[in-house]
């Protein structure tokens, strides 16, 4: 048997291996104590046996050795295997579970998903709504706006500017064909500026529609209207209204612009044809300017009363177009010069008069000025009572010279006047009416 060598043998030996050889020595004894199973007995003295014999005990010694490296190696193949199993199946297991719990993950954020997208709409059809009625909203807004700006527009236009009048010196240094430099613009009461003296307006009076027809005497459908009847005459299938606007100072008052004496001619048979029913056509816009000392044989007869051709004889004469002439001065008194209003159917003319300061009658010249009216108590000359105008009045028909019902006072031919408001011995309009004029007459 070959045995290990004794302690003081191998303490004598490693005394000269270095320490290298000794760690090999280490490992060597160490992996063999691991591999075999047998015990191999450790004998003292070493056997005195042939060579031979000890070889053939070394090669069985090799074969136990294998076959046990060989059962150990199988046992640790089957612990390996069993282990590799044990794993396959845990983590088939755990693949499973992550399986599942990746299916519920997806599951449930798909819900999410679905439930936020519901979310949203519901979001958007609120915030749709919501946005809906804002612009509504400002729709009505924006409308009100436009009109107060035409309302706006309309009393700037009415707003009078004050103009220096120049000196008769000034006048008198100015030659003949042109005029004074330092003369603006004048405006009164009925005159325009000059940016729309020459504007032509059809003016629809819409007090007396009914309440059921209001919505048809609105700007909107009256353009609408007028639009499609002027579009059927021919040569007119494309025109359209050149503005418009209500009445700043009277609301039930609508304007329509018109750009030359045809057009305003078409308009208002247009507006006659499609008027509400109630709605009525106004007369042309007149500009009115005052004239002072003038000759008052060239206006009136003898009766008091305008000539019939006056208006276009005094027209022809200061090259304008003047509608109707009104003689302000008592007719009564047997002054031969007074005061008069002259209505031009422009306001370019109107202006020219004013800057020109004179008017001409029969070769004389009287003085133009603004014309600035007098509002009296309002006074219906139907019936001749206070409060209300004749338009709305639905009484018959009272004489103001006579106070008897049936005919005007134009036809009267009472010696004996009689005022209706007072009874007093003068006309219904007169100023010594006590309730008319309470102040002049106490």
């Amino acid at each position: 048997m070959v045995g290990r060598a004794s302690p003081t043998r191998q303490s004598s030996r490693e005394r000269f291996q270095t320490p290298k050889a000794r760690e090999l020595n280490m490992r060597q004894l160490r992996a063999e104590s691991s591999d075999t199973e047998d015990a191999i007995e450790v004998v003292d003295t070493i056997p005195a046996a042939p060579q031979p014999k000890r070889t053939e005990i070394s090669a069985h010694l090799r074969g136990r050795i294998t076959a046990t490296k060989v059962q150990a190696l199988a046992a640790k193949v089957d612990r390996s295997a069993a282990t590799t199993s044990n794993h396959a199946s845990q983590e088939k297991g755990t693949t499973n579970t992550q399986i599942k719990a990746l299916t519920d993950l997806v599951k449930s954020l798909i819900k999410a998903i679905e439930d936020q997208n519901v979310l949203h709409q519901n979001q958007i059809e609120v915030l749709s709504e919501t946005l809906t009625q804002q612009i509504n909203a400002l729709k009505i807004e924006v409308a009100d706006i436009a009109a107060k700006t035409e309302q706006i527009q309309a009393q700037l236009s009415s707003i009078q500017v004050p103009s220096p009048s120049p000196s008769y010196a000034e006048v008198a240094r100015t030659p003949p064909n042109s005029w004074p430099s330092n003369i603006q613009t004048l405006t009164s009461m009925g005159t325009t500026p000059s940016r729309m003296t020459d504007t032509l307006y059809c003016t629809i009076d819409t007090s007396r529609v009914e309440e059921d027809d209001k919505d048809k005497a609105q700007p909107g459908p009256i353009r609408k209207a007028v639009e499609e009847e002027i579009r059927t005459m021919e040569g007119q299938d494309k025109w359209r209204c050149a503005a418009v606007i209500r009445d700043g100072r009277n609301t039930e008052r609508i304007k329509i612009a018109c750009r030359d004496e045809a057009e305003l001619q078409r308009v208002k048979e247009a507006v006659q044809k499609t008027a509400a029913e109630g709605a009525r056509v106004l007369r042309d816009q007149l500009y009115p300017v005052k004239v002072d000392n003038a000759n008052r044989s060239a206006v009136l007869d003898a009766e008091g009363k305008v000539l019939p051709r006056a208006a276009e004889v005094l027209g022809k004469e200061n090259e304008v177009n003047i509608a109707k002439i009104a003689w302000l001065s008592r007719r009564d008194e047997g002054k031969l010069y007074g005061s008069m209003v002259v209505y031009v159917t422009k306001g370019s003319d109107a202006a020219r008069l004013l800057q020109g300061q004179y008017f001409h009658l029969a070769g004389e010249s009287a003085y133009t000025s603004i014309f600035e009216p007098r509002y009296g108590p309002k006074q219906c000359y139907r019936c001749q009572q206070l409060g209300h105008k004749a338009f709305m009045c639905s009484k018959p028909q009272i004489c103001a010279r006579c106070a008897e019902v049936g005919h005007h006072h134009s036809q009267c031919q009472a010696a004996i006047p009689k005022c209706v408001p007072c009874g007093g011995p003068h006309e219904s309009f007169s100023r010594k009416c006590r309730v008319l004029y309470p102040a002049q007459n106490e």
